[in-house]
């Protein structure tokens, strides 16, 4: 996973669990406008703006996971905001 200026970074997983979820990879065009594979819950429709990348740690790997793709539907602020009162590691690489 690249770093803010591009380096390669590795993460050791030791008793916890890592999750990544971004709209950079898979995404497609619907009706003229491109969108990505991730749908934000409060709307049903997919992601136009998800670029990026958040990567999540927990003690389970089905928690960092779901974390991982509600965090990046959601802004910055929000998902700080939203793992510091859960207690989930959080590292946010989203354009």
């Amino acid at each position: 996973m690249p770093d803010q200026h591009g380096k390669a970074r590795t993460l050791t997983a030791v008793d916890v669990a890592y999750a990544t979820s971004g709209g950079n990879e898979q995404n497609g065009v619907i009706g003229g406008t491109t969108v990505t594979h991730l749908v934000d819950p409060r709307t049903g429709r997919p992601m136009s703006d998800a670029t990026g990348a958040v990567t999540v740690t927990a003690d389970r790997c089905i928690l960092a996971d779901a974390w991982a793709t509600a965090f990046s539907v959601v802004t910055r602020a929000e998902a700080r905001q939203l793992a510091q009162k859960a207690g989930i590691g959080l590292m946010d690489w989203r354009n």
